[in-house]
Formats: structure tokens, sequence, C-alpha cells
């Protein structure tokens, strides 16, 4: 498969998740990736598609497999570690979104996803001094605000 046909899959994919679509955009990306298992960027639409159907377990196997095939591939690592974080696989998750945070650290969704995995989980004062990292990246994300004032007030401030 040519990069040309594996981008023109990719973006016809998430066109169609964009419009709600799971199932055009299931039809679209799964040739291409049969074609090329390895390639990160159609393994990581694939996982956002298995992710967008409910299929949380294939999701997770598909952005390993991008994270694998490229290590530095932050949407990837984002999602892995959000998926993660869901199967309440905590000090995975962090590794992760750490990763995916040096990368972009100006992406205010990694700093979500990282600060989300102290929130609830007994470790708010760690959990403080990372949302208040990634408020220094993104001083107006109101998500990354939430987590810390949810943080602060398991602190009782």
């Amino acid at each position: 498969m040519s990069t040309a046909a594996a981008i023109a899959a990719c973006r016809a994919a998430t066109a169609h998740l964009g419009r709600g679509d799971v199932a055009a955009a299931a039809a679209v990306i799964e040739t291409p990736l049969a074609a090329a298992p390895a390639d990160p960027n159609l393994l990581y639409v694939a996982g956002n598609v298995a992710l967008a159907g409910g299929d949380e377990e294939r999701a997770l196997s598909l952005y390993e497999r991008a994270v694998a095939a490229a290590a530095d591939f932050p949407a990837a690592l984002n999602n892995l570690g959000f998926l993660l974080r869901r199967q309440h696989r905590l000090a995975e998750a962090r590794r992760v979104l750490e990763r995916s945070a040096a990368l972009t650290p100006a992406d205010p969704a990694v700093w979500l996803n990282l600060t989300a995995t102290y929130v609830n989980e007994g470790e708010p004062a760690a959990g403080e001094a990372v949302a208040r990292a990634g408020l220094c990246h993104c001083p107006e994300s109101p998500d990354v605000r939430w987590n810390l004032g949810l943080l602060l007030l398991e602190q009782g401030r």
C-alpha cells in the first residue's frame, strides 16, 4: 500500500467518524489496514474507529500496535493512556501519558487524561503537582483546571 493511499484512507475514515458514521469509517479503514498491518497511522485511525464503536479491547490493541510501530506518536500514546486509565491500569496510563506530554506539552487533552489518573485515586497531592504542571503548559484549559479543582477538593483545599 502506498503512503498516499494510507493517508487517503485515514482521512476518509476520520471524516466518517466526524459525521458519526462508525460503520462507514470501519469499511474504509479495514482493507488498507489488512494490506499494511504495521502502519502506525492506519492502526491509530482503526483504533479510533474501534473506540467509537465501543470495542475498547480492540482499540487498546490497535493503539498498542501503533505505539510499537512509532514510539513517539503522541495521539496514539494519549488514546492508549486514556484506555489504560479506563481499565484502572494507572501506573501504565501515567507512563504512557507522561511520554505523550513530553512530546506535546501544549496539548490540553494529554494533561486532562494525565491529571484524571489522579482524581479520586488517593493521590491528590501528587495529582495537584501534575495538574499545576499541565496548567503551566495549557493555562487556558478549563478541563485541566477542573481536575485541579477536584484534586484540591480531595485535599480539603
